[in-house]
């Protein structure tokens, strides 16, 4: 009997320890367990062994909560984005210039100067000259007539290198008042020969020197460039008629009142023909044409190319008297 009993004990401790609650077994499975299998037993048998103890109020722990592991979303914090600053503006980077290096270019020879073509003048139209002429520089008549001192003292002033030659031989009519021949003009020490020394009277010498220093040298050193070395004049006196005619009126170069220039030579070796003032086409035509007509301020006669036949290849200069007042010039 007692057997059973203990048998019977034993299996429904086993099977209350079995149905005991999880959650009371996680706290202390095995106190728990004793204590429900004695209170099972005690009631099963109804034994009275089991009222002579105290039966204490059994001990209900509160259930403890079973944690149910839940998968934990992990929790992205999302850091809020810093506040954007205001873009600076860019500074430019200031790059100094680089240092300019002067170099020399290298030296271009001049171009050459093409003197201009001179101005083609209209037809019958004589061509004025570019500048007008000084006035004369002269002393009075009656002196260069009839005071040969002065009028050769009035030479030497010039630099002008003569011979007095009272002794010229007279034919027939044909005479020379105070008569001079002529060599050379210096000026500022350039020597201008009259390669065919003319015989002239001491006033028209006088004259002539006048007009190559204020016209003639100024007119070629501008327009040409360079200096008058020879001036070809001729011999000055001949006892002739004009144009060569013996029946005509006696010339001046029969008094030694005359000069007639057929060319120019300059001190860099080139020469002027008169001849080539008779046309513009010609190269020398402006510098001939220039001098051609300020001799007109100087001489009382003034003829050349174009103005006659007798004069197509020379300038003829004289001081004859024109007219019945004497002051009338011809200019051809």
């Amino acid at each position: 009997m007692k057997l059973n009993v203990c048998i019977r004990v034993g299996v429904l401790g086993l099977i209350a320890f079995v149905s005991v609650s999880p959650h009371v077994l996680a706290r202390n499975p095995i106190e728990s367990a004793l204590r429900n299998v004695e209170r099972t037993l005690c009631k099963a048998v109804k034994s009275k062994s089991c009222k002579h103890k105290k039966t204490k109020s059994p001990i209900v722990e509160k259930p403890v909560p079973q944690r149910t592991e839940t998968p934990v979303t992990p929790v992205i914090q999302i850091k809020p984005k810093p506040p954007i600053p205001r873009e600076k503006p860019v500074e430019t980077e200031v790059i100094p210039p680089e240092p300019v290096i002067d170099v020399a270019p290298e030296p271009i020879p001049p171009e050459p100067v093409i003197p201009p073509a001179p101005p083609v003048p209209p037809k019958n139209i004589a061509p004025q000259p570019k500048a007008a002429s000084p006035p004369p520089i002269h002393l009075p008549a009656p002196v260069l007539l009839s005071d040969a001192t002065a009028c050769q003292a009035a030479l030497n002033k010039f630099n002008v290198s003569f011979t007095p030659n009272p002794t010229y031989e007279q034919q027939g009519s044909c005479v020379i008042i105070n008569p001079v021949r002529l060599k050379s003009y210096t000026l500022n020490g350039q020597k201008l020969e009259f390669p065919d020394q003319p015989n002239l009277n001491c006033g028209f010498a006088l004259q002539f020197i006048n007009f190559i220093h204020d016209s003639a040298i100024p007119t070629v050193a501008s327009q040409a460039k360079s200096q008058i070395s020879k001036l070809y004049t001729g011999p000055g006196f001949v006892c002739r008629g004009r144009n060569g005619d013996s029946s005509a009126k006696m010339s001046e170069h029969a008094l030694g009142n005359a000069v007639d220039i057929e060319r120019i030579q300059l001190a860099d070796g080139r020469i002027f023909l008169v001849k080539d003032a008779i046309s513009s086409l010609n190269k020398d035509y402006l510098v001939l044409s220039t001098i051609r007509h300020s001799a007109c301020t100087y001489f009382t006669t003034v003829l050349g190319p174009g103005a006659n036949e007798a004069h197509a290849s020379h300038f003829h200069f004289d001081l004859g008297q024109h007219g019945k007042s004497g002051t009338y010039r011809i200019c051809e």
